[in-house]
């Protein structure tokens, strides 16, 4: 970069800065940036931690595909979390930093198309992630199926009485008194 002395009579005087050539080709050329995340995480209380990569492969794996159940999903890993102690650490930190590891595909998308620092706590992260993939439709396909449940020709009561346990668990949010 070049500095020249503005002689020009306007207001400014001062130093005129002139960038230097670039081909045109260059502009085209693609950069690495560094990309804000959606999540802002807790203020670490730390001076370092490390997440081993043992502990992110044992992270259950949601890809965002609708024949997912994403409320199993966060069980499972809330399950993997609760083995996870670092000191000077608390489980929403934990949960936040580990997440985004646990995501693939459309959902690891999904999360990488939120709004720059919207996401402050757990709670915001996961009611997000649910809001997604687990959008009112589905809520009220299940809870026609809750409402419209019967037992099957032929089928046993404990297993009947096992399949209307595991629809109601498929939805927790159904709203519908037993």
């Amino acid at each position: 970069m070049a500095e020249i002395p503005n002689n020009n009579n306007d207001e400014g005087g001062g130093v005129l800065v002139v960038q230097p050539r670039k081909p045109l080709h260059e502009f085209s050329i693609p950069k690495v940036t560094d990309q804000p995340s959606c999540i802002v995480y807790p203020q670490l209380t730390v001076d370092r931690f490390e997440l081993k990569s043992g502990m992110i492969h044992l992270l259950p794996t949601y890809y965002g595909n609708p024949t997912e159940d994403p409320y199993m999903h966060i069980k499972q890993f809330f399950e993997i979390c609760a083995t996870i102690k670092i000191q000077n650490l608390d489980d929403e930190q934990i949960k936040m930093r580990l997440f985004p590891f646990s995501l693939k595909d459309k959902a690891k998308s999904w999360l990488y198309s939120l709004p720059n620092a919207s996401i402050h706590t757990w709670e915001e992260l996961s009611n997000k992630f649910l809001q997604k993939f687990f959008p009112a439709q589905k809520t009220n396909k299940i809870r026609k199926e809750i409402l419209g449940f019967t037992q099957k020709e032929g089928e046993a009561f404990h297993e009947c009485w096992e399949r209307y346990k595991e629809m109601i668990s498929s939805c927790p949010h159904h709203n519908i008194e037993s």
